[in-house]
């Protein structure tokens, strides 16, 4: 399951998969729903996302296609033909106002798509990003558009004009495969394959100096802010979903799947986690109560290999010596 994706009401889940389908799920159970009809990707689909009134949902796929799919039908929505893109697309979001569908792609370039009829309003190809694009994201105002670059850089984009409004480069060193705006627009966060969470002032050209952000040992690939803003969860190839303080950048609570997760989502309520990953199973985290559905995931302590005293990860000698304190200048 590549891609995860809630509906503005929190009552479905929109899912993308490897098989090239995109399914609807019920947002509390997990439960299929029936099938949408039509032809669907031919490859695999890269990611999945609802419309800000509820009533369709955009995909993206490995076959250069964008498909919108109306939600009470089931069928493809009728007038939306929009072109084949250049390159796989791995990421796509609607604009806060659901006039426009925002899609990058390998081949990186960001284009802006009408959300009714599909038809190309700009193409960003060869101004930003110099090799994929793996995430994106609208503020919550939509007036920008941040990206994610396999470039190891994050841009945000002024969503009307197209021009670059800011290059974040000092924040991470390996292909940065995911990023979200906080719900209040003044934070942004970002993490790839350096395995940091990064968060940033969005107006501002280097990260936040007091923010953690470490604790993962694989590639983070989906970042979700909650909707109070208080928390970001991140997925990762190292098989685990991680929750983290979005004050501090401290890991608060984590969850540990038997393969690479891929994409996660905070429900409309703040109250779930929808994850997916490379076992193709969809998994629902219900924070206050742990799992709602059996699964193979289970929560672990965050605090494990950390500091007792400061909470900073704790180096080899550090381990060895047994007694959980670092040899920080704080904590001798």
């Amino acid at each position: 399951m590549t891609s995860v994706s809630f509906s503005p009401d929190g009552r479905f889940i929109a899912t993308g998969g490897r098989d090239g389908r995109v399914k609807l799920r019920h947002g509390y159970t997990g439960r299929p729903l029936p099938a949408f009809k039509g032809r669907g990707h031919d490859h695999l689909v890269g990611c999945v996302a609802f419309s800000p009134d509820g009533n369709f949902i955009a995909s993206g796929g490995h076959d250069d296609a964008v498909r919108l799919w109306e939600v009470r039908s089931g069928h493809e929505a009728p007038g939306f033909r929009p072109p084949f893109l250049k390159g796989s697309i791995d990421c796509i979001a609607f604009s806060p106002d659901g006039r426009f569908l925002a899609a990058g792609g390998w081949d990186g370039a960001l284009t802006l798509l009408h959300a009714k009829t599909g038809w190309i309003v700009s193409n960003f190809f060869g101004k930003g990003h110099s090799q994929a694009v793996h995430g994106l994201a609208f503020s919550p105002d939509g007036r920008r558009l941040a990206t994610a670059g396999r470039d190891a850089t994050v841009r945000i984009w002024d969503s009307c004009s197209g021009r670059t409004v800011l290059v974040l480069k000092e924040g991470h060193l390996r292909a940065v495969r995911a990023v979200a705006f906080g719900t209040d627009g003044n934070q942004l966060a970002s993490g790839g394959c350096d395995q940091d969470l990064v968060l940033w002032d969005a107006g501002r050209e280097r990260p936040a100096p007091d923010f953690d952000g470490k604790g993962h040992e694989g590639a983070i690939t989906s970042i979700a802010f909650s909707p109070d803003g208080r928390s970001i969860a991140t997925a990762a190839d190292d098989h685990t979903v991680r929750v983290w303080h979005a004050g501090n950048g401290s890991c608060a609570r984590g969850i540990r799947y038997g393969s690479p997760v891929d994409s996660i989502a905070f429900s409309p309520d703040g109250k779930r986690i929808a994850a997916g990953g490379w076992d193709g199973e969809l998994h629902l985290w219900v924070l206050e109560r742990g799992f709602l559905q059996d699964g193979p995931g289970r929560e672990f302590d965050v605090r494990k290999g950390r500091c007792r005293k400061c909470g900073s990860l704790l180096g080899l000698l550090e381990r060895l010596a047994g007694t959980g304190i670092c040899r920080g200048r704080r904590c001798r």
